[in-house]
């Protein structure tokens, strides 16, 4: 699914369109920094259709759940870059694990103030 959606809040795609994967989730995005101005583009869908297992140029599909980054700069303009997240993950709706791990920081901080305040 190709939209600018899901890139800021990952739970509007868990409303609008999830698919059960036979293997492991997979979401790619993109991110251009042009001197501060952010444009983005987020792909979510199961590796297995979105890729082609039978070529060989095709990365084998992950076992595991792992996210990584990487940033090339763009040599058509000065001072804009690319910024590239993969991950791959399995179980339900876990491409948007990033949001729940926010929230559920968010969620233990207020824990802790309240505690703090009460005790």
């Amino acid at each position: 699914m190709f939209d600018n959606f899901c890139d800021l809040d990952v739970w509007i795609i868990k409303e609008r369109s999830s698919v059960d994967c036979e293997g492991a989730c997979f979401k790619w995005q993109q991110i251009v920094n042009n001197s501060g101005s952010f444009s983005y583009m987020t792909l979510r869908a199961c590796y297995a259709s979105m890729f082609d297992s039978n070529d060989p140029a095709t990365a084998p599909e992950s076992e595991e759940s792992y996210c990584s980054s990487r940033s090339t700069s763009l040599d058509c303009l000065t001072d804009a870059n690319v910024i590239e997240d993969f991950c791959w993950c399995q179980g339900d709706y876990c491409n948007g694990a990033t949001a729940w791990k926010l929230s559920s920081n968010f969620i233990s901080m207020l824990v802790l103030l309240y505690l703090l305040a009460f005790s």
